[in-house]
């Protein structure tokens, strides 16, 4: 995702800083309501979460609402409105030079949205609002509004509080005690804008109503709604689907009402169903586990010397044990293979204690196993695991003789420091590799009995 330079766009005498990401796709204009949207574009943790998803079908464009980030300061005594956030969106795609956008609006931000499809239609390809909201104040056709003290109680608490994370809280329970994202947060609230802007920026709520204008919306309209949002409750994403003529409604799982984390994959999957027609492709995750395969030595030779039914006894214990030597070095069983098993850990040295202590457990049997280990890049499909760290650790575990436990050198290098001892097993020519890797022994002297799991 290539990001152009900050811009600026003039409404009257104010200067509204934005920016236009990627490279093609139709144009995303992104009204994020009192963030500023520079910033959640460029912190690796947002973009991540947020724009990179976008980038994959559209170009997004973001901007700072004035009273926020780069943009200028709202004038002493002067809230936020939606009218007035409305004409600076509009103002950010005439400076670009875009004629026709998919716009996007979060919480206080689809309100503006509303009103740009709304008033000018012909700059409007599509209308995506996400846990947004037509009206804040409860209201007697409008029951699940907050009530006037709940909004003041709130907007000194954006002032007084300003730049202490409190609003993580509120707005993404699930992450809020994630300490990087804690960290980001506090660092975000505190680059937002003064106290005193943000509670200005805040009180849009005290006039935010746009119903009257839902019923004018001809734009195709997707509504995105946190099933269990716990800032504001479901209720007004599904008035605002109800208003809407032709409007969709997906309902997202979850409590955030800040959808990066908890449902912002499947979020952003509907958004790119919405505008492109296609739905994608599930993408697999990816993340860095150490990968172990263990397997059961001469199975083929033992089944037949003990057995149909003695065997599968055997099978049977070796998935117990294998279960709970997994569990104890906080590993997680992905599959068994029959006379094997694929688990994940979290570091490479749990992984080569839990492949030590099922080797002892196992021989108690009067069996043998043999181990391979490898650290990397692991594709989560589901429940299952795949790609290129996968397969090295099966090659690995098939070059390991009765009883050793191989580790590739990414692994033992992971493993420093966990006084784990190796002796080098050479080079291996490994099947589906183009080059050899060199490969290192788990010493047979290594007890992981004598550290505390």
């Amino acid at each position: 995702m290539t990001t152009d330079g900050v811009r600026y766009a003039r409404v009257g005498e104010t200067s509204i800083a934005y920016r236009v990401l990627g490279e093609e796709g139709p144009y995303f204009l992104d009204i994020t309501g009192p963030a500023p949207g520079l910033l959640w574009a460029e912190h690796p943790l947002t973009r991540r979460h947020w724009y990179q998803r976008i980038s994959r079908f559209a170009r997004p464009v973001v901007f700072d609402v004035q009273g926020s980030g780069r943009s200028d300061p709202l004038s002493s005594g002067i809230a936020a409105s939606v009218e007035h956030q409305a004409e600076q969106a509009i103002a950010v795609l005439t400076s670009a030079g875009i004629e026709h956008a998919y716009l996007g609006g979060w919480d206080a931000g689809g309100a503006a949205a509303v009103t740009v499809a709304a008033q000018r239609p012909d700059l409007v390809a599509g209308l995506v609002l996400v846990n947004a909201y037509a009206r804040t104040l409860v209201d007697d056709d409008y029951p699940w509004g907050v009530d006037r003290s709940t909004l003041d109680r709130y907007l000194h608490a954006r002032r007084d509080r300003h730049g202490t994370g409190f609003l993580l809280d509120l707005l993404a329970p699930s992450v809020a005690h994630d300490p990087e994202v804690r960290e980001f947060w506090v660092d975000y609230e505190q680059q937002i804008s003064s106290p005193a802007q943000a509670m200005a920026l805040s009180r849009i709520a005290e006039t935010l109503d746009v119903r009257p204008l839902l019923p004018h919306v001809r734009a195709p309209t997707l509504v995105i709604q946190s099933a269990d949002d716990a800032f504001f409750g479901p209720e007004h994403g599904r008035y605002l689907a109800a208003h809407i003529p032709g409007a969709r409604l997906v309902e997202v799982p979850g409590r955030d009402h800040l959808l990066l984390w908890e449902s912002g994959e499947a979020a952003t999957a509907e958004i790119e169903t919405f505008v492109t027609g296609v739905r994608p492709a599930a993408r697999a995750e990816r993340v860095l586990l150490a990968v172990l395969f263990v397997d059961l030595v001469g199975s083929t030779e033992r089944a037949r010397e003990f057995g149909d039914r003695r065997w599968r006894r055997v099978l049977d214990e070796f998935e117990r044990v294998s279960s709970e030597e997994i569990a104890r070095f906080r590993g997680r069983l992905v599959k068994n293979t029959g006379d094997g098993a694929l688990a994940t850990f979290g570091s490479a040295s749990d992984a080569i204690d839990c492949a030590v202590a099922m080797r002892r457990v196992v021989r108690e049997f009067g069996l043998e196993t043999h181990s391979g280990i490898h650290v990397g890049d692991v594709e989560r499909r589901g429940d299952d695991i795949g790609g290129t760290t996968v397969n090295i650790a099966s090659r690995v575990m098939g070059a390991a003789t009765g009883g050793e436990v191989l580790v590739t050198s990414t692994a033992r290098d992971a493993a420093a420091g966990s006084g784990t001892r190796f002796v080098a097993a050479g080079e291996h020519a490994l099947k589906g590799l183009p080059d050899p890797l060199q490969l290192h022994r788990v010493d047979h002297g290594h007890d992981p009995g004598i550290r505390d799991p």
